[in-house]
Parts: C-alpha cells; sequence; structure tokens
C-alpha cells in the first residue's frame, strides 16, 4: 500500500509551533470584508456629471479621497467630485 500523505500531514507541529493558517483566514485583518463595502459611482460635476468610475470603501468620505487618487483628479478639479452610492 503507497502512503498518501496531503502537505497538511507532514508539517512540522510541536509545542512551540502555531498550527497551519487556513488560507481564507490569512488576511483576514488586511482588508474589510464585502459586507462592509459599498459601491460608490464617482463623477465630476462640470456643466454635466462626468462619470470617472465606481470605487468600493465602506464610507462616503473615504470614497471621495479614493476616487480622487484613483482616477488622478488634478489639484483644480479636486472640490468637484460627486461621490454617490451605487445600488445597481
Amino acid at each position: 500500500m503507497s502512503n498518501t500523505r496531503g502537505p497538511i500531514d507532514i508539517l512540522p507541529l510541536g509545542p512551540g509551533l502555531p498550527p497551519p493558517l487556513c488560507p481564507a483566514h490569512a488576511f483576514s485583518d488586511e482588508k474589510p470584508t464585502a459586507a462592509k463595502l459599498k459601491a460608490w459611482r464617482a463623477s465630476l460635476m462640470r456643466s454635466r456629471h462626468h462619470l470617472l468610475g465606481v470605487v468600493y470603501p465602506s464610507d462616503d468620505k473615504p470614497a471621495k479621497a479614493a476616487s480622487i487618487a484613483e482616477f488622478k483628479v488634478r489639484d483644480d478639479m479636486r472640490r468637484r467630485p460627486v461621490i454617490l452610492p451605487n445600488d445597481d
């Protein structure tokens, strides 16, 4: 009979070593969950609204900062972004 052991079985576990992390839980503290993120539509206020795109932060103030950074809004246009929830 052949020995069919998976990669988890051959990891060294000892009294001083923590158990291996599941890949789904390895980076859980770095990014907010999908339930906390919302889609925000970012546009510039001109004679008509010029749609920039969609950003995914959790609240409207970070959405404004994220849209300015992501879509490279110039300094003279930084007071003109309009951020609305995307309910599509």
